[in-house]
């Protein structure tokens, strides 16, 4: 974590999920690491429906002091699997619910120039991973 160029929190509206976040993660792991919280950037998870509730990114920043990095636009159903922890297992259930991430992904990698970075990259299994995700598009 020290060494990282970027430390990205991410988290959602939910009063509950984003101060948790932000205690568990930049108050506690990160001061583990001697990470300040002003050391990361914050990644803001909203559902469709940003009239359901919730916060917006203007007053979890004012809340917490962490400068914003991204506000991201997904389905309610992400917001089940982040909340149960499953993520992982939809996005590889089905092709097209990765590729339906790739939408949530492409603006965080293109502000962190990621696609120079990997031309410069020594890990060519990296390379060929993010070559062969790119045919579908």
């Amino acid at each position: 974590m020290r060494e990282a160029d970027h430390r990205c929190l991410v988290t959602t509206g939910s009063l509950t999920h984003f101060q948790e976040d932000v205690n568990r993660w930049t108050g506690q792991v990160g001061a583990q690491f001697g990470i300040d919280q002003q050391d990361y950037q914050l990644v803001l998870l909203q559902g469709k429906y940003t009239h359901a509730g919730g916060f917006g990114m203007k007053e979890i920043r004012k809340e917490t002091g962490i400068v914003s990095l991204s506000e991201l636009h997904l389905a309610e159903s992400v917001h089940l699997q982040l909340d149960s922890g499953r993520l992982d297992e939809w996005l590889a259930a089905e092709e097209r619910n990765a590729a339906a991430f790739d939408a949530v992904a492409d603006p965080l990698l293109r502000k962190l120039n990621w696609g120079e970075r990997m031309k410069r990259s020594d890990r060519p299994w990296l390379r060929r991973l993010l070559s062969h995700r790119g045919r579908g598009r």
